[in-house]
């Protein structure tokens, strides 16, 4: 498939997950489900393996590698979000999110020997430049003292563990280890880390049977973790984790989309300024990119 069909299948997909996010909310746990969720993808994916006759055996080294993917790109980072979204709004959470840009240039600089790209460095900042623009309401509201300082924690923590764990991806990889198998261990390993969480903080097992729950975790598990996940990390194999990582700097553009036509969101000058920057700003990141059907990895 090509690069340019897996960007855009991210970006569109994991741009509608933030609202279909919100019937996850309320009675159960947010550990639980992301526990629920990826447990699903982790079946599905390796299912999905099986059924093509790929390998699913792999070494204990091996399975070491796709256990820090997981834990860090999905259990960590997944659990701190939706711990975020209790404490800040949306626009910020989106905002905050974007930073993985950021830490995915410095840790693969620092921790994996990755050149500084600058017109990958530039094109983040015009992207993030627009993204504060787009969801400045929410910016000028910001209170440290009113706990949202924790959820900002939360987020950032989250945007660091994904970084991590993307770049790790992209070494997994490079070593030989299949996208689709790897990705789905990876989920399973994490789902499996944040029930045990779950459990010891002691939260109930519960799980609330109703149409707009098991739909919405259907809707996530397949679309916004085994599609979108097998596509990013086909990315990340091919391009480098940094300019794969821009996808977080675009989905929040589809939610606000999202937003406008389902929950009334009111487009203002500075927003419509943002969108247009964060745009501008893809253009650059992605301008030197290897032709987009150029490059495959084992599935």
């Amino acid at each position: 498939m090509p690069n340019g069909v897996l960007y855009a299948t991210c970006v569109l997909i994991w741009g509608s997950t933030w609202y279909v996010l919100t019937f996850q909310v309320g009675v159960v746990p947010a550990e639980l489900s992301v526990a629920y969720r990826f447990a699903l993808a982790a079946v599905l994916l390796l299912g999905l393996v099986a059924l093509r006759r790929g390998s699913l055996r792999f070494t204990i080294v091996q399975h070491g590698r796709m256990a820090a993917q997981g834990l860090l790109s999905i259990g960590i980072s997944y659990t701190l979000v939706y711990l975020a979204a209790g404490y800040l709004p949306s626009g910020l959470l989106a905002v905050t999110n974007t930073n993985i840009v950021f830490m995915t240039i410095l840790f693969g600089f620092l921790f994996f020997g990755q050149p500084l790209r600058p017109r990958m460095i530039v094109g983040a900042l015009i992207g993030f430049s627009g993204m504060a623009l787009m969801f400045a309401p929410d910016l000028a509201g910001f209170d440290v003292s009113s706990g949202t300082g924790a959820g900002l924690a939360f987020a950032l923590a989250g945007t660091v563990a994904s970084a991590l764990g993307a770049l790790i991806g992209g070494a997994n990889q490079r070593a030989g280890i299949p996208v689709l198998p790897c990705t789905g261990y990876a989920m399973a390993y994490a789902a499996a880390a944040v029930f045990l969480f779950a459990m010891l903080r002691g939260d109930a097992l519960v799980f609330e049977a109703t149409v707009a729950y098991i739909g919405s975790l259907v809707y996530l598990a397949v679309f916004g973790s085994v599609v979108t996940f097998a596509c990013f990390f086909t990315l990340v194999a091919r391009i480098g984790a940094d300019r794969a990582s821009y996808v977080t700097v675009m989905f929040p553009v589809v939610a606000l989309a999202i937003s406008t036509v389902l929950e009334g969101y009111e487009w203002t000058l500075s927003a419509f300024v943002g969108a247009a920057l964060v745009l501008i700003g893809n253009l650059v990141a992605m301008a030197r990119l290897p032709r987009l059907d150029r490059g495959r990895v084992p599935a």
